[in-house]
């Protein structure tokens, strides 16, 4: 099915070669499957990079089990876009937020996903990966100050190797899918500035109208910090081709 869509999507970026580029979907949790797409996908198909999960059967990104897929994304410099999948266990009844994956759950296994890579040392260990956190950085802005001194204290009891949680936020990119007005883009500022920030929709499961209403409170914050033609346009550019 992956190989599938990676042609599809290859076809059409051919065909409209001015407008679109692609990220290759992967076979996760299949390692072996993952590599050989990887391998297929980029070489052959003229994929940037890679669509991965926050978490996959369980699996979790910063998990030792992605060790050789990171390994290889590092060696490409390749580019991640990662997307939340809920949690295998949600309490699905009697909470709003296990009905409706978006308004926590989402944003929640994002951050437990960016905080594991962290955690873990992976992002340090490769360095050459550009990945890219959705809906500005989920609940990143929050956890810094409080995973920075859990990462200390837990440093201190040897229970895991010390970690530069705020160098480690600044490496990331973040897109501003969602709502970043009036109140999310100024979060997150508060761990990355602004040539790390991606314009990001979530078109189609935001509706046009919708999407076009928020786009327009965006257009107007961005234009006063003329920021418009770098969030749009050059940070992007500079992310893919640099």
């Amino acid at each position: 099915m992956a190989r599938e869509i990676n042609e599809e999507t290859a076809a059409l970026c051919r065909k409209y070669p001015d407008k679109f580029g692609f990220v290759a979907a992967l076979p996760f949790p299949s390692i072996d499957g993952s590599i050989a797409e990887i391998t297929y996908a980029m070489d052959k198909l003229g994929a940037l990079g890679v669509k991965v999960p926050s978490n996959a059967s369980g699996i979790y990104l910063g998990d030792a089990r992605w060790e050789r897929i990171f390994a290889e994304l590092n060696r490409r410099r390749a580019l991640i876009i990662m997307h939340p999948s809920p949690a295998r266990e949600l309490p699905r009844q009697g909470t709003v937020t296990g009905q409706v994956m978006a308004l926590f759950e989402y944003p929640a296994d994002t951050t437990r996903a960016v905080v594991n890579l962290l955690a873990s040392g992976m992002l340090e260990r490769y360095p050459q990966v550009r990945l890219v956190v959705p809906h500005c950085g989920s609940f990143l802005p929050y956890m810094k100050q409080r995973a920075k001194a859990m990462f200390a204290m837990l440093a201190g009891m040897q229970m895991m190797k010390p970690v530069d949680m705020e160098a480690g936020m600044k490496q990331l990119y973040y897109d501003l899918a969602g709502d970043p007005m009036p109140e999310a883009m100024d979060m997150l500022l508060k761990i990355t500035d602004e040539s790390h920030l991606l314009y990001g929709s979530d078109f189609p499961y935001v509706p046009a109208k919708a999407l076009l209403a928020k786009k327009n409170g965006l257009d107007d914050e961005l234009a006063k910090r003329h920021w418009l033609a770098k969030i749009y346009c050059q940070n992007s550019q500079e992310l893919i081709f640099s």
